[in-house]
């Protein structure tokens, strides 16, 4: 599945199982924000950056026949997966439309809401992402962000060195790439000076262990992370082995932990 216009993570069949994985994951804390911003039947959403659209189809879900996603996607692989998607599971209420969030016009349209998860951090101009997505949202419309403040709470306990490197090369390849990790720090000023009032914010990180579904979040990322780091040539084969072997390690200890990177939840509405 190559293509080009790829991702830092890649777009691959192994990293779009991933997504689908941490969509399940998250799942209820979605669920949760969404309802609190409040997102019901009837209101048209964009999903800003869909990715291979597991939002968009749960969105569509509490939207129903009456309302409207609009799945905004740059991938060629992702996109036709939307498409596949759409047709299969009959939601008809979602329009999939392929673009660059940085280079493209953006359609013209009134939202009630725009979510985007995991797409400030990795942009090269998040003032630009955000002034488009003002442009889409109706007066009193409201923007949804996950993205992560503290990407370095992401850690095995006990500590490893090996983990805690990998960390430090994630951190390097995005920034490398025009991303910043911890866009979430500086997004509630920018919203602010953009005419947005922030009317929720709310930090989401867990410890879990290795018999817990979410223990599988973190360490899914490691070892896909890890191969992925040795495609773009910061690190070597043998290191990516030796996270493997260390995962397995940890993993066959049940009093490991492994603490999450902190993502935070914001909601802004744009002023009327």
């Amino acid at each position: 599945m190559m293509e080009s216009h790829n991702y830092i993570l890649g777009t691959d069949t192994e990293e779009l199982e991933r997504l689908k994985f941490q969509h399940t994951v998250w799942q209820p804390y979605v669920q949760k924000l969404w309802q609190a911003a409040g997102i019901s039947i009837g209101h048209t959403i964009i999903d800003m950056g869909a990715g291979p659209g597991f939002a968009s189809y749960d969105l569509a879900e509490m939207v129903r026949k009456k309302g409207r996603v609009v799945a905004l996607e740059r991938s060629d692989n992702y996109f036709q997966y939307i498409k596949e998607e759409i047709k299969i599971k009959n939601l008809s209420q979602i329009t999939a439309i392929q673009l660059d969030l940085m280079a493209e016009e953006m359609p013209s349209l009134q939202a009630d809401f725009i979510w985007c998860r995991w797409v400030a951090c990795f942009v090269n101009d998040v003032q630009k992402l955000i002034d488009n997505a003002a442009k889409m949202l109706k007066p009193g419309g409201k923007i949804i962000f996950n993205e992560y403040t503290h990407y370095e709470t992401y850690r095995l306990i006990p500590a490893s060195p090996l983990q805690e490197e990998f960390v430090q090369k994630v951190l390097q390849s995005w920034r490398d790439n025009g991303g910043e990790p911890n866009i979430a720090r500086q997004l509630p000023e920018m919203l602010r000076n953009d005419g947005f009032e922030i009317i929720h914010t709310q930090p989401r990180c867990f410890a879990a262990r290795p018999n817990e579904l979410i223990w599988h979040w973190p360490a899914s990322y490691l070892r896909i992370g890890s191969k992925r780091l040795v495609e773009l040539g910061y690190q070597t084969s043998q290191w990516a082995a030796a996270i493997e072997e260390t995962i397995r390690n940890y993993e066959a200890d049940t009093q490991s932990i492994f603490i999450t990177p902190m993502v935070l939840e914001i909601i802004a509405q744009k002023k009327i």
